[in-house]
């Protein structure tokens, strides 16, 4: 497969695991809870609207300068993990707005939107590290992740208590499986080319670099 019709089944497999999952919350639920749940999902539409903009722009940058790919990601790496506190704070303190405007019993289904987008908001810029060098097996990885997390969370917690909170505790863990599944791309910041240039080869003769001296053959 290439990478365009891999990352386009990734995104595929995606849509159709959130789409199951919808589904049976609507079979679960009543219909004033799945209403009450569809309007969490609306809060964390609006709040990835941050971890998109981590994904073009470190997709950018690595795309145009990939010589300094190591330093991009490492100020990235810092960037997102002070932009996803932040997100996730700002939208767990929203819920005394949003609460009694959506009409919701409890504080915690608002919170929990909050601490959802913390693991959302670092695989947007996952994304980005991978579509900027090219893994697009990485990058279909995450995608399938965030389905299949929200899927597999959702419906469990569904299955204990059939609640827009239980379900929000469940999405909430959920969400954290494509970071894992991207976990890699924060550990590995080597670009393919830096990787080859690991043994450098002349004159019949492989010279490995030393931390310290320049290789020479």
């Amino acid at each position: 497969m290439t990478g365009g019709t891999l990352v386009a089944a990734g995104m595929m497999g995606t849509n159709i695991a959130i789409y199951g999952f919808n589904v049976l919350a609507a079979r679960m639920l009543v219909p004033k809870e799945f209403g009450a749940l569809t309007a969490l999902f609306g809060i964390i539409l609006v709040g990835t609207v941050t971890a998109l903009g981590l994904q073009a722009v470190t997709a950018r940058r690595l795309a145009v300068d990939p010589e300094h790919a190591d330093e991009i990601i490492s100020a990235t790496v810092r960037v997102t993990v002070m932009v996803a506190v932040a997100v996730g704070l700002a939208v767990a303190a929203s819920t005394v707005v949003l609460t009694p405007a959506l009409k919701l019993g409890s504080y915690w289904p608002v919170v929990l939107c909050g601490a959802a987008l913390v693991p959302l908001t670092i695989m947007g810029a996952q994304c980005g590290i991978a579509q900027g060098q090219e893994r697009w097996g990485s990058l279909t990885a995450i995608y399938l992740g965030n389905g299949f997390g929200r899927l597999i969370g959702g419906t469990t917690a569904l299955a204990i208590s059939a609640t827009p909170t239980s379900a929000m505790i469940g999405l909430a863990i959920g969400s954290w499986l494509p970071v894992l599944a991207g976990a890699k791309l924060l550990v590995d910041t080597r670009t393919a080319s830096t990787r080859s240039a690991d043994v450098h080869c002349c004159a019949r003769r492989c010279c490995r670099p030393t931390p310290f001296l320049p290789t020479s053959c």
